[in-house]
């Protein structure tokens, strides 16, 4: 949901860019379903020795990104400069 909100409000005013959004989310929406639909037969294909290490690195991926969240926010407060 909120990343329907940021890209939404990122088009704001762009009227040929909204569809995009749009068709971009029905996608994501339509994979999500599909998903869904055929997970048993995933699950079935697919090694649970696999689903861990997807999982670990999804979970290192998730924290990388939050600390550079925290970071990039602290350098626009000016509240840390490493480089000064």
């Amino acid at each position: 949901m909120t990343a329907i909100l940021f890209f939404v409000d990122l088009v704001d005013g762009d009227s040929k860019m909204l569809p995009t959004v749009i068709a971009i989310l029905l996608l994501v929406m339509l994979l999500n379903l599909i998903g869904m639909l055929l997970a048993r037969r995933i699950v079935a294909a697919v090694d649970i020795m696999t689903f861990q290490v997807v999982g670990w690195i999804s979970a290192v991926l998730q924290a990388g990104f939050a600390v550079d969240a925290v970071v990039t926010s602290l350098r626009n407060l000016a509240l840390f400069h490493p480089n000064a």
